[in-house]
């Protein structure tokens, strides 16, 4: 039998639809369909997804972190409106926006978006923390800082999530799957979205589009803090 929370859900999931579709009919806009959050530990292949499902037609990847679960009031409601207009400028009709740090903030994301979909992407501990120790050793004062740094980021905004680990808005996917198993994976990715996994996804490194950073990146920066955004943007492509 189904609960009352569960059919609160499916009521507030219905009338969520309803009202993106009127909004687009009656702006002629085309962002009819509920948003997509990114979240998860730094380092975990956020920006990667972000970048394959930017490849769909009908999903709008917002190319800078804009830290959307961290806004409240007004901000948070000019930022939505913002990745709305880029949206239509893109001719999608949802948007998806990337920040690690929307881990923190899925209490107030579902407060404010009831019908969210939210996908927090997890990887293993062991690489995460040597990845961080690269990028933060010369502004940290050393290896071990920058590997202790990373250790203690991974258990802290891997268990943020874990109060909503039932919701049925939200999927963890495994940074080694969508490596891995790619295809699989995306297929399960695109299916809680509700979206067709389309064959451009597979093709989603041609994209031309920059990441985190506005201009090109040809080679490969170091890998510190200092030129994080212009590897983040070498790396998709």
């Amino acid at each position: 039998m189904a609960t009352v929370a569960g059919l609160k859900r499916r009521l507030d999931s219905a009338r969520t639809e309803v009202r993106y579709a009127l909004r687009g009919k009656l702006l002629g806009r085309r962002v009819e369909r509920p948003p997509v959050v990114i979240a998860g530990c730094g380092h975990s292949g956020t920006t990667l997804l972000l970048s394959i499902l930017d490849a769909h037609s009908a999903m709008f990847g917002v190319p800078y972190e804009a830290r959307l679960g961290k806004s409240e009031g007004a901000e948070f409601r000019q930022k939505t409106a913002m990745f709305d207009k880029l949206t239509i400028a893109a001719g999608k009709s949802r948007w998806i926006e990337k920040t690690p740090s929307n881990v923190f903030y899925l209490d107030r994301l579902f407060e404010y978006l009831p019908e969210l979909k939210v996908i927090i992407m997890v990887r293993d501990g062991r690489d995460v923390a040597c990845s961080m120790r690269v990028r933060f050793e010369d502004s940290m004062g050393g290896r071990e800082a920058a590997f202790a740094h990373g250790v203690k980021r991974w258990v802290d905004e891997n268990t943020r999530w874990l109060a909503h680990q039932d919701d049925p808005r939200l999927l963890m996917v495994r940074y080694e799957d969508l490596v891995k198993n790619f295809e699989p994976t995306l297929t399960a990715v695109t299916a809680f979205l509700g979206e067709a996994c389309e064959p451009a996804l597979l093709e989603f490194h041609r994209s031309k589009k920059n990441y985190l950073h506005n201009a090109p990146v040809e080679a490969a920066p170091a890998p510190t803090q200092q030129y994080i955004n212009e590897l983040r943007n070498w790396q998709v492509h």
